[in-house]
């Protein structure tokens, strides 16, 4: 398709019209929207991969991995389709929202480039440490098991990265506005979007705060890490993330319903109002079990204690993995990190 230049304040930002919407798409955004959704699709087929090898090895008559390679393939799974495909999915959704739905020209795509390549990099780095069996550690990575410091980086170059792609959607958005590229309010995609964004600036100085202490420490830059503190970070960064989606689907259902009624159906509107409703229950519900992990936590802090002291009193120290099964609020058992064999009560 032809692209054609926009004249734009001290810019020479280019542009080409869509045929379907008629929306102005800048050049330079459209590349990182398509970057940013591929990558994400990419990272879901993977985590797909390690799904089926998971489920293969949890049929019996299969069995497929050994033990340590399960948990192995089960880290990397959990990282894919939780952090990976959402957030890099999501800033697709934000440069979508603010250049191409405000007909607006993205601010400073290098910058734009540069957080993808450190969220790439960041990903398949901790992918690279994952499966070569440096951070058997699960998706939790929970203190006191401890990973290699390159693990931690990746997430956090990852998490640094998503967050500068966030500061320049509220960049792009604020400038739109400048430069009158819409009157009004903003539509109500970007206003979905806005609120995600929100979240995911949360979400990431979350994930910043328990995994950056957790890289000194794996670098034994600091003595010790409270397993308490990092939990609570941790759940922080890991629900929110979970929910970041329920505001983009959102947004980009109403998107979809309105770009329906406008072409196809002149009624559809009726159809609308079920379909956020539904949507709005799921993040309310999502809200809820968010709390789930809190009540667990607290025995295991107490249980950590207990050990510890155990061990200042001449005992033998062994960290100690709490499991809990779906529907017991009980620990039924844990397993001795560091030794050959597992120990369930």
């Amino acid at each position: 398709m032809a692209s054609i230049a926009v004249p734009q304040p001290k810019d020479d930002t280019k542009f080409r019209t869509c045929p379907v919407t008629a929306l102005k798409v800048d050049l330079a955004a459209e590349k990182l929207i398509i970057a940013n959704a591929v990558t994400a699709v990419v990272f879901l087929a993977i985590g797909g991969l390690f799904a089926l090898l998971l489920a293969l090895t949890r049929w019996q008559a299969i069995h497929l991995l050994p033990p340590d390679w399960f948990y192995r393939i089960l880290t990397a799974h959990g990282f894919d389709m939780l952090v990976c495909w959402i957030v890099f999915f999501e800033v697709a959704g934000l440069y979508f929202g603010s250049a191409v739905m405000l007909n607006a020209r993205l601010v400073l795509p290098k910058v734009g480039w540069t957080a993808f390549v450190m969220m790439a990099g960041g990903a398949a780095l901790t992918n690279i440490i994952v499966l070569l069996g440096k951070a058997d550690v699960m998706f939790t990575a929970y203190v006191p098991l401890k990973a290699h410091p390159l693990f931690y980086l990746g997430i956090v170059l990852f998490a640094v990265g998503a967050l500068i792609a966030v500061i320049l959607f509220f960049a792009t958005v604020i400038t739109a506005k400048r430069e009158k590229r819409y009157e009004g309010s903003a539509p109500l995609v970007t206003y979905g979007l806005i609120a995600a964004a929100i979240i995911a600036v949360y979400t990431l100085l979350s994930g910043a705060l328990a995994f950056v202490p957790a890289l000194l420490w794996s670098l034994d830059w600091i003595p010790a890490l409270d397993p308490g503190y990092y939990r609570n970070l941790f759940w922080s960064f890991g629900h929110p993330a979970g929910l970041l989606p329920v505001s983009c689907m959102r947004a980009h259902r109403w998107c979809r319903f309105r770009l329906l009624e406008s072409t196809l159906f002149a009624d559809l509107d009726a159809g609308i109002q079920p379909a956020r409703t539904a949507v709005a229950g799921r993040s309310r519900l999502g809200g809820i079990v968010g709390g789930i992990h809190r009540l667990p936590d607290r025995a295991a802090d107490g249980h950590h204690r207990e050990c510890t002291a155990h061990a200042g009193a001449g005992g033998q120290r062994h960290h100690h993995v709490h499991v809990c099964r779906l529907g017991r609020p009980d620990f039924v058992g844990f397993i001795e990190y560091g030794c050959s064999s597992y120990s369930f009560v």
